[in-house]
């Protein structure tokens, strides 16, 4: 069973370094941006795609490996993002950085704090699903 959790993380994850890494445009020597000052972080995290892919692969991640298990999901998740970057390094018309590295952490942080809040409220409430209609408390009894 576990196995089969973790399937949707692993092939999305595989398929997205391979899209980072497909060359049409041909290959040359391997360049990695080192660049880290703030108006290249700013640009960076205007990326969104490089965001909202990065909160799919995480909720992925969590389900394959559990709630209780949130830290290990965001390290696979970021190591996603780090082979991103790497596969991208001889790839033309892709520029590998560093700072791109900046929005993939925040979306992972951002989600974790959004799953861990309504992992809490869940745990809060005794919940462990979404019901439709809210519980009602029952009327009182006539003879009070």
């Amino acid at each position: 069973m576990a196995f089969a959790r973790a399937v949707p993380f692993v092939v999305l994850a595989a398929a997205s370094i391979w899209q980072a890494g497909r060359a049409s445009a041909g290959r040359r020597s391997p360049r990695f941006d080192w660049t880290l000052d703030l108006a290249v972080a700013t640009r960076a995290l205007s990326k969104v795609p490089h965001m909202k892919w990065m909160v799919v692969l995480f909720l992925l991640a969590l389900l394959a490996v559990g709630m209780a298990r949130a830290g290990l999901a965001a390290v696979l998740t970021v190591a996603v993002g780090v082979g991103w970057e790497v596969a991208e390094t001889t790839v033309v018309g892709h520029h590998a950085a560093l700072v791109d590295l900046l929005p993939d952490l925040v979306a992972v942080l951002a989600a974790w704090l959004v799953a861990a809040a309504v992992g809490a409220a869940r745990s809060r409430t005794g919940r462990r699903g979404i019901t439709a209609v809210p519980e009602t408390p029952a009327p009182p009894s006539p003879d009070r």
